[in-house]
């Protein structure tokens, strides 16, 4: 099976929906759709990637501090459980790190760090964001959500 990533924009508002609703805490179809065309509005970057009709995953990220510092966050990482196809992740996260790189090269800088906070309930994406070099470098105790912790894992480039 072949898969496919491209830049995310506006218009896939719709395709992105479900994989918002598996993998974060949206209570409707509409709230998905407004926080995605939200940040994109913020001038967050997304990626997803695709089997060709179906959207199997989307990774979103935003730089943190100066351009210098190198820094950029991983503010949704949606790939659910249920649909988890590693050779799919891993050219999500192969091809967003790389447009990442892009981004910092175009202006003359580095990527330093990635991070990202994700839920200790989401056991397949740990395992997957380990086995992709990311370190754990701390839980946080009801951080977001009463009785669920988080996790920060980090990437050091």
């Amino acid at each position: 099976m072949s898969f496919f990533t491209r830049r995310l924009a506006p218009h896939d508002a719709q395709l992105v929906i479900p994989l918002l609703r598996q993998s974060n805490r949206f209570f409707s179809d509409q709230e998905a759709a407004q926080a995605f065309l939200h940040e994109l509005s913020k001038g967050r970057e997304f990626r997803g990637v695709h089997d060709g009709t179906n959207m199997l995953g989307l990774m979103g990220w935003e730089d943190r501090g100066l351009p210098k510092h190198g820094v950029v966050e991983v503010i949704r990482f949606a790939i659910p459980e249920r649909k988890f196809v590693r050779s799919a992740a891993e050219l999500l996260f192969d091809t967003s790190l790389a447009s990442i790189d892009y981004y910092f090269r175009q202006q003359q800088q580095r990527l330093r760090k990635v991070f990202m906070v994700i839920s200790n309930n989401r056991g397949h994406a740990k395992e997957f964001l380990e086995d992709r070099g990311l370190i754990r470098e701390a839980m946080l105790k009801n951080h977001y959500h009463d009785n669920r912790n988080e996790s920060v894992y980090s990437l050091f480039r």
